[in-house]
């Protein structure tokens, strides 16, 4: 778990830290908070505040790269992680990242809570099974609504942000096999609940997940690179072998060096246009697609080889 603590702090480093100084630059009457801490919040924080949270959240996954007091350092980031989203919700972007900005404090406790994994999981389950709930009442299931397809034609229309696949589903995809992808949405959601507690359902479900992500950003652009981290982490917990092979830390401490290389080159050249002038768009999407496509045939792979040996955990 060590190395993957490690590799999860890096992550959060170079990649996953919310900057929420742009809520500052709006008025209080977008400020629309959902229930929950944020309300404590009377308007929008200053420029100031903001960029506060923006360091010591850094500080906090430095702290728990660095390995010392890795309970307290998880428990801190996932606290300003949760703050920092919360911000983001707090103006109708909606992100789900429950899962995701709980994990560095799942994983700092992981050795002293033999239960923690199952109730981390649960936490999963009723977050797609919150997401089911709605669709089931708000009528995601009668054919009329055209739910899937109807939000795959306003992210090529409207949103103007197609995906690799948008435009092909959107023009051959008959229309029988978008109620279908409707009906499929909503029972993987609800039955995700259900499934957690064998650990074949589970690996089933998983990889059912996965495939699900992998699909759906290449067909309506919504990102799950979150979620496959926190996939990581179940198959960890509950299907890794014993004797899983331990990663030098010199080949470690590489991969962190090479991620920081690269952050810091994005972050040097995104804001002049260099990459957009050889060719690279927009780099976000490339990781993207790298971490949803690798990362997640990876696990799904591994889910599948778990459904013919014995849970590790």
């Amino acid at each position: 778990m060590s190395t993957f603590r490690i590799l999860l702090a890096a992550f959060i480093l170079f990649f996953a830290v919310p900057d929420v100084r742009w809520v500052s630059t709006l008025p209080d009457g977008m400020f629309t908070p959902p229930l929950g801490p944020m309300m404590l919040f009377s308007g929008v924080p200053s420029l100031a505040w903001t960029s506060m949270l923006l360091w010591a959240t850094y500080a906090c996954a430095v702290w728990l790269l660095w390995g010392k007091g890795v309970r307290w350092s998880g428990l801190a980031l996932s606290a300003l992680l949760a703050l920092g989203f919360g911000l983001e919700s707090s103006f109708g972007k909606i992100n789900h990242t429950t899962p995701f900005m709980l994990l560095p404090a799942v994983v700092g406790w992981h050795g002293a809570w033999r239960r923690l994994p199952v109730y981390y999981v649960l936490v999963i389950a009723f977050q797609f099974f919150t997401a089911a709930m709605p669709k089931i009442v708000g009528g995601w299931l009668q054919p009329q609504t055209h739910a899937a397809y109807g939000y795959a034609v306003e992210t090529l229309t409207i949103q103007g942000s197609p995906a690799l696949l948008t435009q092909w589903v959107v023009s051959y995809v008959p229309r029988w096999m978008w109620e279908l992808a409707d009906v499929i949405t909503v029972a993987f959601e609800s039955l995700f609940i259900v499934a957690m507690w064998r650990p074949r359902s589970l690996a089933t479900v998983c990889a059912v997940a996965l495939c699900f992500h992998i699909g759906v950003w290449y067909t309506l652009h919504i990102p799950a690179t979150g979620y496959i981290v926190c996939y990581a982490y179940i198959w960890i917990a509950f299907f890794a072998p014993h004797a899983l092979p331990i990663v030098a830390p010199q080949r470690v401490m590489l991969f962190v060096l090479v991620a920081a290389l690269y952050a810091g080159i994005r972050a040097y050249l995104s804001p002049t246009g260099v990459l957009e002038t050889i060719g690279i768009p927009f780099t976000e999407e490339i990781e993207n697609s790298v971490v949803i496509t690798v990362g997640g045939g990876l696990l799904v792979w591994l889910f599948y080889r778990s459904l013919h040996s014995p849970p590790g955990r």
